[in-house]
């Protein structure tokens, strides 16, 4: 499977979770891959350098970058180093985030602000910085990872985490209009309940609980979001911008 061939794509919060399963499925897909990572949310259950090795070992380049992506320097030297690696960044995966079960009762100031921080205005960096590249290049794909939470409220994790992703819904839809005249498109993914490493301390029963939700009978698994990711990052998707792809199983149908 190769029709990502040629193509350069940075993935934020590549270095576990989802980011790790989308790097990876853009990488069999023939991509190159910038894997970003941040070591204070790592937790030692995966790092970028792992996943840039599974990527070289496909036969593909890879580059690690770390980055706070609340930082703008940091976030603006992160994308330097991919074009200095590699001349293109085709796609970026915005999907760095923090997810946090926290009741409003308790949810504290600076808890909010850094929730916006990472997630909402880290994807705004990311975008900033490469919209230059994107614009000289003629062409580029920028994909949101968005969630459940933002569209009709989180069940468990707190009211910020809904916010924040809330906040970027309408992100995309405001650049995929303002960006539409420069050929790059804005989308986003949206998952829902997809069992990653923070998944370790569900009990049976808590799963058994959230999976009679899903209609089609069984939960996501971070290739399924690789799967749209990699579709809408591809030439397949070259006439879909604003739009927010559900991957839940059925469970939003509406």
């Amino acid at each position: 499977m190769t029709r990502l061939a040629g193509k350069v794509a940075l993935v934020t919060g590549g270095s576990r979770g989802l980011g790790k399963g989308i790097a990876l499925r853009l990488a069999r897909a023939g991509a190159d891959l910038v894997v970003h990572g941040w070591d204070p949310y790592d937790e030692g259950v995966s790092t970028a350098e792992e996943v840039a090795q599974a990527i070289r070992e496909m036969g593909r380049r890879a580059l690690v970058v770390q980055a706070d992506v609340a930082d703008s320097a940091a976030v603006e030297a992160m994308v330097g180093q991919a074009v200095g690696a590699f001349g293109r960044i085709d796609c970026l995966v915005a999907c760095a985030g923090l997810v946090e079960r926290v009741s409003i009762f308790d949810l504290t100031e600076a808890q909010w602000q850094r929730m916006l921080d990472v997630t909402l205005k880290g994807a705004f960096l990311c975008v900033k910085a490469v919209i230059p590249i994107m614009r000289a290049q003629g062409h580029g794909k920028i994909i949101f990872i968005s969630s459940d939470a933002g569209k009709e409220g989180a069940k468990a994790a707190g009211a910020h985490y809904s916010a924040a992703k809330g906040g970027i819904l309408g992100l995309r839809r405001g650049l995929a209009r303002q960006l539409a005249p420069y050929n790059i498109n804005v989308n986003d993914v949206c998952p829902m309940d997809i069992p990653v490493e923070r998944w370790a301390s569900r009990s049976p029963e808590q799963l058994a609980a959230i999976l009679k939700d899903i209609p089609l009978g069984r939960f996501g698994t971070p290739e399924d979001i690789g799967a749209a990711v990699e579709f809408l990052a591809s030439d397949d998707a070259n006439h879909i911008t604003g739009a927010s792809l559900d991957v839940t199983g059925g469970a939003m149908i509406r």
